[in-house]
């Protein structure tokens, strides 16, 4: 926990711009603020995580830019790079955050354990290294292609996955194993589980 709130205080928060918050669906977000406040009351000790990881930020989707901000923790770069690509992808392309939405919505609709939402969105390798995808490419589109590289090679070391920054999303594609998610929740496996799973294929033909 220690490490956990010493990267958070290492990464800028931004300050979101309207146009940047937005979310399919506010129902999954309010019940995901509902169990980080159950967190909390269980254990003291993980209000900073909760605090810094989701209760200040105005939506889902703010939320989980920060988090993987801080799980790629670029210590070549200041992490306001990633944090300002994710904000400006989100406040340029609607499409972007409501991509990223939906898929930790569809996620979730499996993940019907106590506290699934809040380990969905603090530690689900594949849904994780789904977005960083989608953000790498976006930068590569737009000729970004430095960034998108470090980015892309950074994810690769965190979540095992890596994909060339060219090759578009899947959108058909299950973000990560969401059956397989669901089970480990309900065997109150959570955080182990994910981050000690296997590869995953997020993108066809990766």
């Amino acid at each position: 926990m220690k490490q956990e709130a010493t990267a958070n205080a290492r990464c800028p928060r931004l300050v979101w711009s309207r146009a940047a918050v937005q979310d399919n669906d506010r129902s999954v977000w309010l019940s995901l603020r509902r169990e980080a406040r159950k967190s909390i009351t269980r254990g003291a000790e993980l209000a900073t995580l909760m605090t810094a990881s989701i209760l200040i930020w105005p939506s889902l989707t703010t939320a989980i830019c920060h988090r993987i901000t801080i799980r790629l923790n670029l210590r070549t770069v200041s992490g306001g790079i990633v944090a300002n690509a994710f904000h400006d992808a989100c406040r340029s392309d609607q499409g972007f955050a409501k991509a990223m939405a939906c898929d930790f919505e569809r996620i979730a609709s499996e993940a019907s354990a106590p506290d699934g939402l809040v380990a969905l969105l603090l530690y689900h390798d594949g849904y994780h290294a789904r977005q960083t995808h989608r953000l790498c490419h976006w930068l590569w589109l737009r000729g970004q292609i430095d960034l998108a590289m470090l980015i892309q090679c950074r994810a690769s070391e965190v979540f095992r996955e890596d994909i060339c920054p060219a090759e578009p999303v899947d959108e058909r594609a299950v973000p990560g194993s969401s059956r397989n998610l669901a089970e480990e929740l309900r065997a109150g496996a959570a955080f182990e589980a994910l981050n000690r799973g296997s590869p995953l294929t997020l993108v066809a033909g990766a």
